[in-house]
């Protein structure tokens, strides 16, 4: 039976030794069925699609994270995120939750702002189409 220091002693070396060789090294390919010829590739470190590494990416990330759609896989990279060109390492920056839940909430409030304003406008408009065709003038109508 393991004592408590043990374990978490364990789970030190365990978690340091996958970051030291994470995304390190080489790893064999075979091109074809044939297992004679292998190929010995460099491993490398590969960017998420949706990243904040530059302006015109951050854009396009934070035009996702409006639509709703898939915002929590999102956050969950970001949070894991160490530095541009970067492997990722388990909740490094927490913090960025924060930053995502006030995000979240500003837009969810302007969307619905300019979804109310529309369909105000929208029912203005129908209203003036309306009586557009009525011989009565506006103090007449209300």
């Amino acid at each position: 039976m393991h004592s408590p220091n043990s374990l978490g002693v364990t789970r030190l070396i365990e978690n340091n030794w996958v970051q030291l060789f994470f995304c390190r090294g080489y790893y064999i390919r075979y091109e074809s069925e044939d297992t004679d010829q292998p190929e010995l590739m460099e491993r490398r470190w590969l960017n998420y699609p949706l990243n904040f590494d530059n302006v015109p990416n951050g854009l396009l990330t934070l035009f996702v994270a409006s639509t709703f759609e898939g915002w929590p896989s999102l956050l969950y990279q970001s949070i894991d995120s160490y530095a541009e060109d970067h492997g990722k390492v388990y909740n490094c920056r927490p913090v960025v939750a924060i930053f995502y839940v006030a995000y979240i909430v500003v837009v969810a409030f302007f969307m619905v702002n300019i979804f109310v304003g529309f369909v105000i406008v929208t029912f203005q408009q129908e209203g003036e189409q309306e009586y557009k065709g009525c011989e009565l003038d506006k103090n007449q109508v209300g």
